[in-house]
């Protein structure tokens, strides 16, 4: 009988984690809406200034350089040091989220499984496939304003634009 009250037991606090875990995401998910004008406000103003800096810091390389001019070159490549490690760690910390978030459905279904192979599946561990299902549906996912999502494969289209714009920059301008 003690065992039958453990796994009732186990299957409620699943259950109720299954719903502090829904509410977080609807939760994690409105404060990424109310931010996301500003995200797409500060990625854009991020790509005009590292595209600048970057143009800069390769304009200085291939012309003669004054003390002055080391100056701001070395002032040019901190300020484009400083850009990408924002959007590293900006992005790390989305995509970091979103994983552990999104973990919680994996543990629920082994717990499931568990209980398959022991073939010890009755209404409460069905119960608890259909909470493992649901939170499989509920993935967390952070974009601004559904425009981009913000992972990194958003890091990596950053990276690749700046690199198109900077060759384009060269071609024309050097």
């Amino acid at each position: 009988m003690l065992k039958e009250e453990e796994i009732t037991f186990n299957m409620l606090r699943i259950q109720e984690l299954s719903h502090l875990h829904y509410n977080l995401v609807n939760l994690t998910l409105k404060i990424n809406e109310l931010f996301g004008i500003t995200t797409i406000v500060a990625m854009v103003v991020w790509f005009g200034y590292a595209i600048d800096t970057m143009y800069l810091s390769v304009y200085f390389t291939f012309h003669k350089m004054t003390d002055d001019t080391f100056i701001l070159y070395t002032f040019y490549i901190v300020y484009l040091l400083f850009h990408f490690s924002w959007l590293f760690i900006m992005v790390a910390m989305f995509s970091r989220t979103r994983e552990k978030a999104n973990e919680t459905a994996t543990y629920i279904h082994n717990i499931w499984n568990k209980y398959a192979l022991n073939e010890e599946v009755d209404r409460r561990v069905r119960h608890l496939q259909l909470i493992s299902v649901r939170l499989l549906n509920t993935k967390l996912n952070f974009t601004a304003k559904d425009f981009f999502n913000l992972d990194w494969t958003f890091f990596h289209t950053m990276v690749a634009a700046i690199t198109t714009y900077l060759v384009i920059l060269i071609q024309f301008n050097i």
